[in-house]
């Protein structure tokens, strides 16, 4: 198997609630946001069209730069993350009791044949709090070296 980068964030959406709420509730802090309803506009504020249709919170796990699996294992680093946010079981239900919805968005920047195996521990775990696991694939090409 070829080795490949990942990042990994959390994300949460909810058709109404405000989310600011969650970065105490889950001692991170969201640098993208925004409530349903809201003006839409762009990371550096400039007005666009419409409104939100959904209130939206994220955090990048990974932080800034991508992951890279020769450094460590994407099953292991959502295994820990996982474990990490089991603290938020309560906080997570509630949300998605009340029809929101919680994810690890995985984007997967691949340069070659690769492989990615998801363990049913590892499954579990998301599944007890309540956390969808969502892939998006990147193939190699010179856009995709840009945002890395």
């Amino acid at each position: 198997m070829n080795p490949y980068r990942y990042r990994v964030s959390l994300r949460i959406t909810h058709p109404s609630a405000d989310l600011d709420y969650l970065d105490a509730a889950l001692a991170m802090k969201a640098p993208w946001r925004w409530r349903a309803g809201d003006p839409r506009e762009t990371p550096e504020g400039v007005p666009l069209k419409g409104y939100h249709q959904y209130s939206y919170w994220c955090v990048a796990l990974t932080g800034n730069d991508a992951m890279d699996t020769d450094l460590e294992s994407l099953e292991s680093f959502l295994a820990t993350q996982l474990d990490r946010l089991g603290a938020y079981a309560d906080v997570l239900a509630d949300l998605t009791g009340s029809n929101g919805k919680a994810s690890l968005f995985i984007g997967l920047f691949i340069d070659g044949d690769s492989s990615v195996s998801i363990s049913p521990a590892v499954a579990a775990k998301a599944a007890a709090n309540g956390i969808a696991l969502d892939f998006d694939i990147y193939p190699p090409d010179e856009q995709n070296e840009i945002l890395l």
